[in-house]
């Protein structure tokens, strides 16, 4: 498939590889997400599970990640039980909520965005950090949707690096 696309584009400066890896990843997020909905179908949570994504993937998207896993079964099993199960928690209470959002937006204000493209400037880093700190903000103070604030909460704790010795 990726050899189709790289011999049909008018762009010589598409790489072989670089459309494999699109390719992989995008199959990878569909199968992750076909899975989660399956899930939460039979956990009746799908209306959670629509709220938590797009939430969590946006600011993944703005903040970035130190977590990635070298084998792709363990990524799409762990991915698809985090999306599917973590929208199920309701039994937090205020406090909890209150805990998730302040240390989301201390890990956004330190580590936000974590990123290996030195494309990205200082300025445009300063933004996306403005951007996920502003979303968690505007949720803890005003929406105070308590998924939302859960999915804030998943992915910060996902770009807080632990380093095995």
């Amino acid at each position: 498939m990726a050899e189709s696309v790289v011999r049909n584009n008018r762009r010589s400066d598409v790489k072989l590889e670089h459309i494999e890896y699109m390719i992989h990843v995008s199959l990878n997020i569909l199968l992750v997400g076909v899975t989660s909905l399956i899930i939460s179908l039979f956990l009746n949570t799908t209306t959670e599970l629509l709220i938590f994504t797009p939430f969590f993937l946006l600011l993944r998207f703005i903040s970035g990640s130190a977590w990635h896993f070298r084998n792709d079964l363990v990524c799409y099993i762990f991915s698809s039980l985090v999306i599917s199960i973590i929208p199920t928690i309701d039994f937090l209470t205020a406090n909890y909520i209150s805990f998730m959002n302040i240390f989301s937006l201390i890990v956004l204000l330190i580590l936000s965005p974590i990123s290996n493209n030195e494309k990205i400037n200082s300025k445009k880093k300063l933004i996306f950090k403005m951007i996920g700190v502003l979303f968690v903000a505007i949720n803890f103070l005003y929406i105070k949707n308590d998924i939302v604030s859960v999915s804030f909460f998943v992915q910060c704790v996902s770009m807080v690096s632990i380093k095995r010795r």
